[in-house]
């Protein structure tokens, strides 16, 4: 990763690369050039990661610059994940995200949800809710939203068994769980994506998930080996039959998102 000097904000380890330096010191390259190197002795993905912590304002300018040195020599797809408040994101994130999910539920799945011209944006998408949003090759392909019940959340308002509950930060709702037909592979992305909002979880001291979505998401979690504990008989609505139950935060659940993701990458 290049000379160190001793100072304490410079820092190398054999089996773990970390890099910390002062501005405008090429930082992003070297760690691309790492990268490159680690990837083409390795000859896979297999459980690579890579995780670089910058402003959501510099998003852009780290994936041009990471691509530049490393994917476009390997002929990988690049993969990055933005997890962050609604604040968190620029206007035209946003923008993109509402549209793709006008895509997937308004349009290809015909769900009867409030839209605004060709955006999928209702009153859950507040201040604060957070977002998980994954790019492959800077495109978005996949994403969900997580609502702390300490806010206003969508199953609290259409489900009476939930009206008497206390907020509990330690339950976030999950909803609006989307991959894209651009994806490559939307068994992949959508582990993922659960596989995120596991970690998101651990992170924050989150429980248990209420996850609302419709019966064949459920289905294709309860196949993969994550249980759904419905909190009632699925509601129908005009854009379908959906449920809402919690998935519990454990070493079970990660189990089952570890074997979901080995399956899509065989």
């Amino acid at each position: 990763m290049g000379k160190t000097n001793g100072a304490p904000h410079h820092q190398l380890a054999l089996q773990q690369h970390v890099k910390a330096d002062e501005v405008g010191l090429s930082k992003t390259t070297e760690v691309g050039l790492v990268l490159r190197d680690l990837l083409i002795a390795r000859g896979n993905l297999d459980n690579f990661r890579c995780l670089y912590l910058t402003k959501g304002g510099l998003l852009d300018d780290v994936k041009s610059k990471l691509q530049s040195v490393c994917v476009v020599l390997i002929g990988a797809i690049m993969e990055t994940v933005k997890i962050g408040k609604m604040d968190s994101f620029v206007r035209d994130e946003l923008k993109t995200l509402y549209h793709e999910r006008y895509k997937v539920f308004y349009k290809r799945l015909g769900w009867n949800i409030p839209v605004k011209d060709v955006y999928d944006v209702d009153a859950y998408d507040h201040n604060g809710t957070y977002y998980i949003n994954h790019y492959q090759s800077n495109e978005l392909v996949g994403g969900c939203r997580l609502i702390p019940t300490t806010c206003k959340y969508m199953a609290k308002d259409l489900w009476r068994e939930m009206a008497g509950e206390e907020p509990n930060g330690k339950i976030w709702e999950l909803s609006r769980m989307f991959v894209s037909e651009k994806a490559e592979s939307k068994t992949y992305v959508f582990g993922k994506i659960m596989k995120n909002a596991y970690e998101f979880a651990r992170r924050n001291s989150i429980e248990k998930y209420l996850i609302v979505t419709n019966l064949a998401i459920e289905r294709i979690l309860n196949s993969s080996g994550v249980t759904v504990e419905r909190i009632s008989e699925p509601k129908i609505t005009e854009s379908g039959k959906i449920i809402a139950g919690y998935v519990h935060i454990n070493e079970a659940l990660e189990i089952a998102l570890d074997a979901m993701l080995n399956k899509a990458r065989a």
